[in-house]
């Protein structure tokens, strides 16, 4: 009784061990026979067929095409899972050359999709391009792009779009979309731009999802690198179109609702927008049983609530690598693995230069300049612009580097690194490079670290002007952490002109707002101001601030913790098992110097990165 369980109508093991022990002791005869009676009582199609490839005592071409035809109707269906391993045990039966090659490509199409890369990687050596020229450069480039060699992944999708183009505009479409999702999930946008350029589809007959596709395609890459106008605007703004397609008809296409609409959303600061889409996806994904939709979306989240707390943004962020590695598959946490290290850099944290070191060291151009962004703003929040400047001129005196081609805004660090080190005529080019981004783009961000420059440079008699441009400007990009700098500094700089009674007001609003954000190393800079400016010292121990002593993923369990989240809960939305999470807490509850949840709930009161953000 306590091996197996009766029931009425059934008999089950208590234990998978069990049934695989009971299942070992039968010869191989017993169990080919045993399948065949299961077979023939099974109603399920997928399960029948699986019997019957278990009773096969070798090859059987019609079950091959019979669990081909099965692993087909899954691809429809948007199961990855269990089409890839369907095509699998569909290989041992086909006996003909052709179907087996076609088979092996079918394999790694789906395997891609399900996230197994290795499986994909295995199967595309085996299938000569000759078979079928446009989907082999196509499963090529894709893994040639999970391995990193972008450049070589470009070549062959369009080289696919290319070949496909005179005969089959849609199968060309699909290349160009698939290749757009891997560059903007990137953040390659000058590559992105370019091959939309290569491949054109005016006067094509293209359905309209496709047409939809591609006109958000391009509208947010045009979008991303700062050609803010109306067509792009509008193109950009066909996502809704998508998103207004029932759950089959957009599973097809979430790799795309991913990659590009959710994260563009985000980086919009369409807020709203982004988790809505975002939390569809989480749920299509787990449905449909594709986990690489995870990554993105665990992106978009820490975009979303960077704005007003970067501790919990941070957490996110690190999910989405921890997500993307675990899946073999580390180019799904490209952009998030490039907004860690500048998010841990803005928190003082020492794992900021590890990331930046991994960043540089990659070789390749735009996750460099990443890497030194985030020592940038590392060595500003710890108050040695000597170190940042250092690091942000590697960027600046860089010629291959063009700004346009970037999300990443570095100029607002380096004209603050550049004015704080005396070094007025780097700020100045920092400002002019700031005025050539605006003379094609309305960003308000934008204005407002133009004018945080200058306010730091000016006159006297400019400062609250300038200052004062920079924080409406912030305030309408709805950029919490660009208006509490532009706060300190202005405080700071008035502080340094004896005009304290002036600067306390601003360096009380920047102390403020960065501890909504989890900033502590920020908080006690403005605190030393405020002192320095005549206010009475109200500064705290921020040595045990959760985000400094936390990981990311102990923050993560944390927020979910003072949240109300069960240990169930919190396993299910980490993907890992109660027992890790029991340990997680554990170590947040020593870390912190508190007891249980009572007392990381009353810490919360007071230290906002454990704080839930909606």
């Amino acid at each position: 009784t306590d091996i197996v369980t009766v029931t009425a109508s059934s008999v089950r093991f208590t234990h998978p061990l069990y049934r695989s022990a009971a299942y070992w002791t039968f010869d191989p005869p017993t169990r080919r026979d045993i399948h065949r009676r299961c077979a023939a009582a099974e109603s399920d199609p997928v399960r029948r067929a699986l019997h019957l490839a278990d009773a096969a005592a070798g090859p059987d071409p019609e079950l091959g095409r019979e669990l081909v035809a099965l692993a087909e109707g899954a691809v429809g269906n948007c199961a990855f899972t269990t089409a890839t391993a369907l095509f699998q045990r569909s290989r041992p039966h086909l006996t003909d050359d052709i179907e087996r090659q076609r088979c092996d490509l079918a394999t790694a199409t789906a395997a891609l999709a399900a996230g197994d890369l290795a499986l994909a990687r295995t199967r595309i050596r085996e299938v000569p391009e000759s078979l079928d020229p446009v989907r082999v450069r196509s499963v090529r480039a894709a893994v040639a792009e999970a391995d990193g060699d972008i450049e070589a992944a470009l070549v062959d999708w369009v080289e696919a779009a290319r070949l496909a183009r005179g005969h089959d505009a849609a199968l060309a479409a699909d290349q160009v979309i698939t290749a757009g999702v891997a560059l903007v999930r990137r953040v390659e946008l000058a590559l992105a731009r370019s091959m939309l350029d290569q491949v054109d589809f005016d006067g094509s007959d293209l359905d309209p999802v496709r047409e939809v596709m591609l006109d958000v395609l391009r509208g947010a890459t045009n979008l991303a690198s700062g050609t803010i106008d109306d067509a792009s605007v509008l193109a950009f703004s066909r996502y809704s179109e998508l998103m207004d397609l029932d759950d089959d008809d957009l599973a097809p296409h979430l790799a795309f609702v991913a990659g590009v609409v959710a994260p563009s959303l985000a980086l919009f600061r369409q807020h709203d927008a982004a988790s809505a889409v975002s939390d569809r996806l989480d749920r299509l994904a787990v449905e449909r049983t594709i986990p690489t939709i995870l990554p993105c979306t665990e992106t978009a989240r820490g975009m979303i609530v960077f704005r007003g707390n970067v501790a919990a943004g941070l957490a996110h962020l690190e999910q989405a690598v921890s997500l993307a590695v675990a899946l073999g598959h580390p180019s799904l946490g490209a952009a998030a693995d490039g907004y860690l290290g500048v998010t841990q850099g803005q928190l003082g944290r020492a794992d900021a230069l590890d990331t930046a070191a991994r960043l540089i060291g990659t070789g390749v151009l735009n996750r460099q300049v990443v890497g030194y962004m985030t020592l940038g703003i590392y060595w500003l929040t710890h108050s040695v612009p000597e170190r940042a400047l250092d690091a942000l001129l590697q960027i600046h005196r860089n010629p291959d580097v063009i700004p346009q081609d970037y999300v990443a805004r570095w100029q607002a660090d380096l004209g603050e690194a550049a004015a704080r080190c005396g070094r007025f005529e780097i700020a100045a080019e920092a400002v002019a490079e700031l005025d050539s981004l605006l003379a094609y783009s309305s960003d308000n961000w934008l204005t407002g670290a133009r004018e945080r420059v200058l306010g730091m440079t000016c006159p006297l008699d400019e400062v609250n002007d300038h200052f004062g441009r920079s924080v409406a400007a912030m305030e309408a990009s709805l950029h919490l952490s660009g208006i509490a700098r532009s706060e300190l500094l202005w405080g700071e700089r008035l502080r340094r002109a004896r005009r304290r009674a002036e600067a306390r007001p601003h360096l009380e609003r920047a102390r403020e707002m960065f501890e909504q954000m989890g900033c502590g190393r920020w908080v006690e800079r403005a605190e030393l101001e405020l002192v320095a400016a005549g206010a009475a010292s109200t500064a705290g121990d921020h040595s045990r601030d959760a985000e400094r002593v936390l990981t990311g993923q102990e923050l993560h369990v944390a927020r979910l913790a003072v949240a109300g989240a069960s240990y169930k809960d919190i396993a299910g939305h980490l993907f890992v098992s109660p027992r890790t999470v029991e340990s997680h807490l554990s170590a947040i509850y020593r870390k912190l110097g508190v007891k249980n949840r009572a007392g990381l709930s009353a810490l919360a009161a007071t230290d906002s990165a454990l704080r839930p953000v909606s």
